[in-house]
Parts: C-alpha cells; sequence; structure tokens
C-alpha cells in the first residue's frame, strides 16, 4: 500500500512538474512571439526612415543639377530664346530625358521643335 501512495504522489509530482513546464513554454513563446513583432515593427520603422532619407537625397541632388543646368543655360544665352538645336544639344549632353524651355510668355519650346502653353 505504501508503494501505492509513493507511486501516486510521483505521478502527482511528474503531472505537476508537466503542466508547470507547458505554462512556462506557453509563456516563453507568447513573450518571444510579442518581442519578434516588436523588433519587427522597429525594423520597418527604420527601414522606412533610410528610404525616406534616400529618396530626400535624390531628390536634393535632382534639383542641385536643374539649377546647375540652368544656370549654365543661363549664362550661355546670348538672346532671350533659345532654339531648337541648342536644346537638342543640351538634351543630348544632359541626364535628362527630355529638355523643355519656357519663355516669359509661358511658352514652351521642347527639342523636337513643338511648342506648347506652359
Amino acid at each position: 500500500m505504501k508503494d501505492k501512495k509513493i507511486s501516486v504522489a510521483k505521478i502527482v509530482y511528474v503531472v505537476l512538474l508537466l503542466l508547470a513546464i507547458i505554462i512556462l513554454f506557453y509563456w516563453y513563446t507568447s513573450e518571444n512571439s510579442r518581442r519578434i513583432v516588436e523588433r519587427n515593427k522597429n525594423y520597418a520603422a527604420d527601414a522606412s526612415w533610410q528610404k525616406a532619407e534616400r529618396i530626400d537625397e535624390e531628390l536634393r541632388h535632382a534639383l542641385k543639377l536643374v539649377s546647375t543646368y540652368t544656370y549654365f543655360i543661363e549664362e550661355s544665352l546670348t538672346e532671350p530664346g533659345v532654339s531648337v538645336e541648342m536644346l537638342k544639344e543640351v538634351e543630348k549632353n544632359s541626364q535628362f530625358d527630355a529638355v523643355v524651355f519656357t519663355d516669359q510668355e509661358g511658352t514652351n519650346y521642347a527639342s523636337d521643335g513643338h511648342t506648347s502653353s506652359a
């Protein structure tokens, strides 16, 4: 009879130990999941901030490039207008796909000879 009590007590201890292990494992996995979600949010925020910084830098670079081109075109003008040949030459030697000149009256001049109202 005493052996039965010892074995029942051992079974109860084992069940309680297994229950404690399961509870601790559940707590650990839920905490780990929460931590991973928080890390992912921080990673996404950092990645977005870095991408925004790179885009801002590229836009600032493009603005400086446009300012430089406009300065040199302005300095090289000998008359208040531009010719199609001049626009073609600027377009050929620039990093831009197209160059359009707009005069004071609001007329756009393209390197292919087309004009439009601005």
